[in-house]
Parts: C-alpha cells; structure tokens; sequence
C-alpha cells in the first residue's frame, strides 16, 4: 500500500481559523483548520514495474512527493534452509529489491545473507557446515576499469590483483576463518562503521573519496554507450 499525505505544518499565527488539539504531555496546542486530501495507491512493490506506473500516478494525480517510507515487508514463516524457493523470491523482492535496483545495495544484501545463515546453522547445530564471507576491496579485473579512489590515497591502496584475492580467499576457506577483508586496512574501515556515527563515516568516505568513486566509471560508461549509439546512427 503506498499512500501520500499533503499535510501543512503546524503555525501558531491567528490569522485564520483554528482548533485546539493535545499534545502528549497534555498541553494544548494550536492547530490550523485545513481541507487535508488522503490518496492511497495498491502497489506490489515487488514488481519494479508497477513500482513505476504508481509512482508516476503519484507525481501526476498528487504532486511531488516530499516524503517516502519503505516499510513494506513480508515474512515466510520458514527456516532458511526449509524456505521455498518461490518464497525467498518473494520475501527478497518485497523487503530488499523493492527498495533499490543498485549493485552495492545487492552486495550489502550478501553480507546480510551470509550473517542469517551463518547463524541458523550454529543455531541447529550444524557443526561440519563452515561459512566464509570474503570482502575484497577494488580487484583490478577491468569490470570496474575507471572507478578510483583520492589520488592521494591511491598509492596505498590501489586495486588488487585477482590472483592475491584468490589466495587470501582459498587461506581463510582452508582455515575456517569466518569472515575475511583484503587488504588488511578494510578492517579498519568496517570497525570503524560500527562505532562511528553516520556523519563521522561521511566524512571518512569522503576523506577517502569513497563517496564518488564510481564517479569517473559511470562518465566512462556513459560515453562508451554514447559512441556505441552514435557508431549505429542511433
């Protein structure tokens, strides 16, 4: 269910007509009266394309919309490991693709993944089943060609090598380490993402030039789709 509310703010100038309502410790608070309108919109937001069309109902039958709270969520009811498919499919395009259609956003969701079913089966005992998450930073394998961090940190991280990623992944598989960050500074970075708060870790991507380091991929990708379609007279 998707709904949009066009509410006005509370004032307290006695310029035009008011009611008196309670605030919850009791107190009596100046409300302006207001012809509010309430649309409401059905949605499976689990199809990106009716995702789409209801949203481009919105914008032309309501407004902008200034406001947007993803809270649609289901639950299967079931184990990881006794889910149905078909359930899994519609508990992950509910609650997960729903709310973004992104690469990183996909990834984070692995990470999630990997931590649910790593603790089911602790939880049901299954000792002779190991999990290992492996957590690369940039692998120089040409998919990300363009994508760059601050150049002054670029000489002390610059992209790995997919053979060293394959090892340091085989190592911790062989050695049942449950997760592993290459290089060793991503520890750093995922400690500090646990103890930080939010603008802390802004400024820390941005000191790294985390924040726009696709920056420069997405301008290479572009342009290359661009000579494509100029090369086929598009």
């Amino acid at each position: 269910m998707v709904s949009c509310e066009r509410i006005l703010p509370l004032v307290k100038e006695h310029d035009r007509p008011y009611c008196k309502g309670e605030t919850g410790n009791g107190e009596e608070e100046i409300l302006p009266h207001c012809n509010l309108q309430v649309f409401t919109y059905t949605c499976d937001v689990g199809k990106r394309e009716n995702v789409y069309l209801t949203a481009e109902r919105v914008r032309k039958e309501v407004g902008e919309v200034s406001v947007l709270v993803n809270n649609a969520g289901v639950v299967s009811g079931h184990h990881l490991l006794e889910c149905p498919d078909e359930l899994i499919e519609r508990t992950m395009m509910v609650n997960c693709h729903a709310h973004f259609w992104d690469y990183c956003a996909s990834k984070f969701g692995v990470v999630g993944f990997h931590e649910s079913l790593s603790h089911e089966l602790k939880a049901a005992e299954k000792d002779g089943i190991k999990t290992t998450l492996v957590c690369p930073y940039l692998v120089d394998t040409g998919m990300f060609r363009g994508c760059r961090i601050r150049k002054e940190i670029e000489p002390f991280l610059p992209p790995l090598k997919p053979d060293y990623c394959v090892k340091q992944a085989m190592k911790a598989i062989l050695t049942d380490q449950p997760m592993i960050c290459t290089p060793r500074l991503m520890y750093i970075v995922t400690f500090m993402k646990s103890i930080l708060p939010f603008e802390a870790v802004v400024c820390m991507y941005r000191f790294l030039g985390a924040d726009k380091c696709m920056y420069p991929f997405i301008a290479q990708r572009k342009q290359a789709t661009n000579n494509n379609e100029a090369k086929n007279g598009i």
